[in-house]
């Protein structure tokens, strides 16, 4: 089935209006079946671009985003005992590498 330019336009346009970051992942979408299949899907169009387009209206400013909570000191020691008591090694280098993380991000001149 092959769609025409219009039709990706119309099927960007109703994914943007979803939601504030849907349209650049209906693009992303477009450009990755591009790379992918080699089928040419219209993702570099000015229509579909234009269509991709965030849903907010022109002028309107976004609310002042809020700084997360940064964890309790208790979550960074259950961390650091996951190092050596997680089940799979896989999870036992993540913890490590998270705790490595926190070191440094509190303590940069160790």
């Amino acid at each position: 089935m092959k769609a025409t330019e219009f039709q990706v336009a119309a099927w960007a346009s109703a994914f943007a209006r979803r939601g504030k970051t849907t349209g650049k992942t209906a693009r992303a979408a477009l450009l990755w079946v591009e790379a992918v299949t080699g089928e040419s899907v219209f993702a570099r169009s000015p229509l579909v671009t234009f269509q991709c387009r965030s849903a907010r209206p022109p002028g309107m400013v976004r609310d002042k985003s809020q700084a997360a909570k940064p964890p309790d000191v208790e979550v960074h020691r259950r961390f650091e005992h996951l190092i050596t008591l997680a089940p799979t090694a896989v999870q036992r280098c993540v913890a490590g590498f998270l705790t490595l993380v926190v070191f440094v991000h509190f303590f940069p001149h160790c």
